[in-house]
């Protein structure tokens, strides 16, 4: 059965794009076609639908690297394929280099079938990859709001002590006026936190030792010098570079 494929041709001559479909019929598919050969014509066209753009290099009022440079900033899922009567080896390479998917020569159309495939399949896992990015930006927007506005300071640390990331209840919690100031300022959580160096010690010991602490207890010297009790859970962590570190929760429990 032929695959249904809707296709946007951008060409001057009626000869050569019926030459194209029956290509593509010949090849095994059931083009849905429109054929333009201007810029506004080829703008009103072009949509997330389309499966494939092919496009001539020369037209009298367009041209095909045009057209490619005006898919990529609206449509970049959409392949693009060059054919041409022409067009050199060398124009055919700086078009892949630009985003071609493929070139054709109008007079040898021998391997249409096959390069449209290949392009079919590049644009399926473009989509995919969109699709995919989008996904994971929306999952980061809803993890940053959820540690931009948690009710508990959450935190990043090297194993010496070093801030690296911080919430602004954390912030809140240590008496600094926002995250990136308290990371700017806290080079040495146990010296410039802790009340007793002992317990920064028995933190990391135990720590270390299981891979994680729950309800940790104890006094935090505020920036200012105001003394609180903060309970923390945290876990051993790792860095890309595999370098260790230590992720956790921390809350202030001085009333209780």
């Amino acid at each position: 059965m032929p695959q249904p494929i809707k296709i946007l041709v951008v060409e001057d001559r009626a000869a050569d794009a019926e030459l194209l479909v029956r290509e593509l019929q010949r090849a095994g598919f059931a083009p849905e076609w429109t054929v333009v050969e201007t810029e506004a014509a080829y703008l009103a066209a072009l949509h997330p639908g389309l499966d494939l753009v092919f496009s001539d290099y020369a037209l009298p009022a367009f041209s095909g690297t045009r057209a490619l440079a005006l898919l990529q900033e609206r449509v970049t899922s959409v392949p693009f394929i060059l054919v041409s009567g022409t067009i050199g080896e060398e124009t055919a390479v700086n078009a892949m280099k630009l985003g071609a998917a493929d070139y054709l020569l109008k007079d040898r159309l021998g391997r249409l079938g096959p390069a449209v495939m290949r392009a079919l399949s590049q644009g399926r896992l473009r989509r995919e990859r969109l699709a995919a990015e989008v996904a994971a930006a929306r999952t980061e927007a809803k993890y940053r709001s959820i540690f931009e506005h948690s009710v508990e300071g959450l935190y990043q640390t090297t194993v010496e002590g070093r801030l690296v990331i911080a919430n602004p209840m954390l912030a809140r919690i240590a008496g600094y006026g926002s995250a990136g100031e308290m990371i700017a300022e806290v080079t040495d959580v146990g010296e410039q936190f802790y009340v007793d160096p002992e317990d920064r010690r028995r933190f990391q010991a135990a720590i270390q030792a299981d891979g994680m602490v729950r309800g940790f207890e104890a006094q935090m010297r505020r920036r200012g010098g105001e003394l609180v009790w903060i309970s923390s859970d945290a876990r051993v962590i790792r860095d890309e570079a595999g370098n260790l570190g230590f992720e956790g929760a921390l809350r202030d429990i001085t009333e209780r």
